[in-house]
């Protein structure tokens, strides 16, 4: 053992002792900590990344959750959290020869012995994302069968490698990753999304100044936090989990069943991204209703078998969240009224239309909405009744009114000319546009 080898030995010896030492803390407590450093209008966050931890002790399937955020939004600071938890793997970059090795004896420097049982804890998944399309390929080709609980390589030395076991992931990515998952359906099938909650732009950056020669005071009782938190759980749930309360269970059904679908890929021609070529059959529900299942038993162990309302608000956010940013954020709209047309959408969102339109007719052939031809120039898009309502709830947004229906439309005609051509196409006779009639009162 060389020197540096033995200095890093003494000071995780020094910094268990410390450990050791931490009483166990409230969850109110815990929170407290948080909020000294960061401003955090995220109610959830502070919830799934501990619940996550103790659902990754379960004897099931792994969960792996991606905590999307513009950088500097604060969610590497989150993540970072769980460093000296026990169990906790943590990684800056991956490649295609991570995982194993080809390499014989001490040369050996394969990953994945050494996190079996373990939570990969990657800060920045955006470099891997980067990478190009091939080895991005290969890398989540090996992804899928470490989440499926096997691996097997072969090597050019004629060496044969296999490896069963379990692995956690949670990592942190710009909105990179919504474009990757767009591009590589594949990539959402393992994984769920987690999108920050991000706070007010001057409050943040007036709080980094506030924090900025304090980083490692911050740093040190955050992580003393979630340790303490994780301290005063009762682990001998593990052997006999709670359930999630049946009154639940139908709704996560149908959360699980829209976002599949939602999140499903569509197949574009490359050189004209304009013509849909194929459209396979949309996820199955399976895989993510018994992650999403694994995520609320860790909130129950978390919190000592109680799992209410305010819990079940972060299953739906997980859920809608693991839907492409692209995809949601049309969902959301449609989910305001019926019948709006392209140009209303896209000027809603502040987006040129065309992008739009093929955010659109993603949903229309993965039948979340109905693309509704009147005899005009323009579409109008209507979101499927059942899926209105799964939106309005956990999104809670309210049916727009007439007259709001109409000031929409007078903002697009003045700025899209476009619309307008539209609108003077079809404007005699056209039906006044209605809201949803199974609205949500709430």
């Amino acid at each position: 053992m060389n020197e540096d080898e033995l200095k890093k030995k003494q000071e995780k010896a020094k910094r268990k002792v410390e450990l050791d030492k931490l009483e166990p803390i409230t969850f109110a407590e815990y929170n407290a900590v948080v909020n000294k450093w960061m401003i955090n209008p995220d109610p959830y966050i502070t919830t799934i990344l501990p619940a996550l931890y103790c659902a990754n002790k379960l004897p099931r399937r792994a969960v792996w959750l991606v905590v999307i955020g513009p950088s500097g939004a604060g969610k590497t600071e989150f993540i970072k959290m769980m460093t000296d938890l026990p169990d906790i793997y943590e990684l800056s970059s991956l490649s295609t020869n991570t995982f194993l090795s080809g390499m014989p004896g001490l040369n050996d420097a394969s990953l994945l012995p050494r996190i079996t049982g373990k939570i990969l804890l990657i800060k920045d998944l955006t470099t891997l994302l980067s990478k190009r399309m091939d080895d991005k390929l290969e890398l989540f080709s090996q992804l899928r069968e470490i989440w499926d609980g096997g691996y097997h390589k072969e090597f050019g030395n004629g060496k044969t490698r296999d490896w069963k076991g379990k692995v956690a992931i949670i990592a942190c990515s710009t909105q990179a990753f919504d474009i990757s998952q767009q591009a590589m359906t594949h990539l959402g099938e393992r994984f769920l999304s987690y999108r920050l909650i991000t706070p007010d732009r001057k409050a943040v950056a007036m709080r980094c100044l506030d924090n900025n020669s304090k980083e490692c005071q911050m740093e040190r009782e955050m992580v003393n936090a979630m340790y303490s938190l994780l301290k005063g759980i009762d682990w001998k749930q593990l052997e006999n989990p709670p359930e999630l309360p049946a009154q639940y269970r139908e709704a996560l059904i149908n959360l699980s069943n829209f976002s599949t679908m939602a999140r499903s890929g569509v197949i574009r021609d490359n050189k004209n991204k304009n013509m849909i070529t194929f459209v396979p059959a949309a996820e199955m529900p399976t895989r993510q209703i018994q992650q999403l299942d694994t995520i609320a038993t860790g909130i129950m162990i978390l919190k000592n078998g109680v799992f209410a309302d305010e819990d079940m608000e972060v299953i739906y956010k997980v859920t809608l969240d693991s839907i492409p940013l692209t995809n949601k954020m049309v969902i959301i709209e449609m989910a305001k009224a019926d019948n709006l047309k392209t140009s209303e959408i896209a000027t809603a969102l502040g987006y040129p239309t065309e992008p739009i339109k093929m955010y659109l007719e993603n949903m229309a052939v993965l039948k979340i909405c109905d693309r509704i031809k009147d005899g005009s120039n323009s579409d109008k898009w209507t979101m499927k009744p059942e899926f209105v309502e799964i939106i309005r709830k956990y999104e809670r947004i309210e049916a727009k009114t007439k007259e709001e229906l109409v000031s929409l439309k007078e903002t697009t005609i003045a700025n899209d000319p476009d619309a307008a051509a539209d609108e003077e196409f079809d404007r005699i006779g056209e039906p006044a546009m209605q809201t949803n009639p199974k609205a949500i009162n709430f």
